[in-house]
């Protein structure tokens, strides 16, 4: 459950049959195996919870070793009303609380996850897209940065700065993982993992973002955060040095949809957020941050009015 990491697996017995696990007997072996098989390499935190839509403590037992996540678990009652919450990542943590236009300078550490993709031209590296860090060995961008034919050692991954001329954590990239189903006429589907050729190390300004619970929803007019090296200038041709960040409001898909805004282009698969009066927005790619979460989560890749 996206609230608490709450951890359900399926019913060995029952398709379809979501059930909680109970805390009592688990070690965190249990919970490292669940986290590796997900592709993540740190350390979990267990910690038990409680529900107050299970009335009848109804759960999974871990009785047995198996080679797989549901052969060890038997359906049971609960006693102790406890269940298994495992955070496979400490992700969303910033060092302090706390194209981008209307937006404010940001300081090094306010968003650590933020990722700046840079390709190699005659003289330099130039950023080109945004990104932002899953886990040590990936990091999340849009897949429209990467039609050309550019070879993969043309390009290099930035992390750990706000300023694009300071050096920063620099990492090449040993692939990219583009969505299968990605259109460039419609940008449906724009998503792609680049896969770091070595681990990131994470330290006070180098830190995953949270990805949303499966099922989360994220309601109309809800407060979020948006950082990037966008413009700041709607008509200007260049993109910001430093990194820029605002605070802007989810727009419904309906709204967003209408005639008078982005007239149908808007899919089951983007979100739109910004300020139909104007003056704070996003263009494209842009980190997306929950202002209302005391995890921050990257939402997903917006189009913005």
């Amino acid at each position: 459950m996206w609230d608490n990491s709450e951890l359900q697996v399926m019913s060995r017995i029952q398709e379809n049959l979501w059930l909680p696990v109970c805390s009592t007997g688990v070690d965190r072996n249990f919970a490292s195996y669940v986290c590796q098989r997900f592709g993540f390499l740190e350390n979990p935190t267990v910690t038990p919870v409680a529900m107050s839509d299970n009335p009848n403590n109804v759960g999974l037992f871990a009785s047995r070793p198996s080679d797989t996540i549901q052969g060890g678990l038997d359906s049971q009652y609960c006693s102790g009303g406890q269940y298994l919450s495992v955070r496979c990542s400490d992700c969303g943590q910033q060092k302090r609380s706390s194209r981008i236009i209307g937006g404010t300078e940001a300081n090094l550490g306010d968003w650590p996850w933020q990722a700046s993709l840079q390709i190699r031209t005659e003289r330099q590296y130039e950023h080109v897209c945004g990104g932002t860090i899953m886990n040590n060995q990936y990091v999340l961008s849009a897949a429209h940065c990467f039609t050309g034919k550019d070879p993969l050692h043309y390009w290099r991954i930035v992390t750990g700065m706000v300023n694009l001329a300071e050096s920063g954590i620099v990492s090449s990239i040993a692939a990219v993982i583009r969505h299968e189903n990605y259109n460039d006429r419609t940008d449906d589907f724009d998503v792609v993992l680049l896969k770091l050729s070595n681990p990131l190390t994470f330290t006070a300004v180098v830190q995953p973002a949270c990805l949303p619970m499966s099922r989360q929803m994220f309601n109309p007019n809800t407060r979020c955060w948006i950082s990037g090296f966008g413009k700041t200038v709607a008509s200007s041709k260049d993109t910001s040095p430093v990194l820029m960040n605002t605070e802007v409001s989810i727009i419904s898909t309906p709204v967003c949809n209408s005639t008078s805004v982005y007239n149908g282009d808007i899919t089951s698969r983007m979100m739109c957020a910004g300020d139909l009066r104007g003056g704070r927005d996003s263009c494209q790619l842009v980190t997306v941050h929950n202002a209302e979460d005391k995890r921050n989560l990257i939402i997903s890749f917006i189009c913005c009015c």
